[in-house]
């Protein structure tokens, strides 16, 4: 029996149960993905440069004014780089 299988016919309560399911083989899951994304992915260059804003300009990018700050505060500028980044780690645990 693999240790897959052990997790899934185990004894653990449901919320461990997928956390083991969750981090089993991640690495390699995570490999994987990095090397399809950098010699696969046909928008890989599109790709970086979209993380390149997000990280270094799109916080530059949020409008100052009292009005909009009161408003909205910083929510469509975090929420986009929170999407973003999900989708990402998404993309690399599968």
């Amino acid at each position: 029996m693999n240790e897959f299988t052990k997790i899934i016919l185990g004894n653990y309560e449901p919320l461990e149960k997928k956390g083991k399911i969750f981090i089993y083989g991640i690495e390699e899951r995570v490999n994987s993905s990095i090397d399809f994304i950098r010699n696969k992915y046909k928008h890989y260059d599109e790709f970086k440069i979209a993380i390149d804003y997000i990280e270094y300009f799109h916080s530059d990018t949020i409008k100052a004014d009292i009005d909009s700050l009161f408003k909205l505060g910083y929510y469509p500028a975090t929420e986009t780089e929170m999407e973003l980044d999900h989708s990402i780690k998404h993309a690399l645990i599968g």
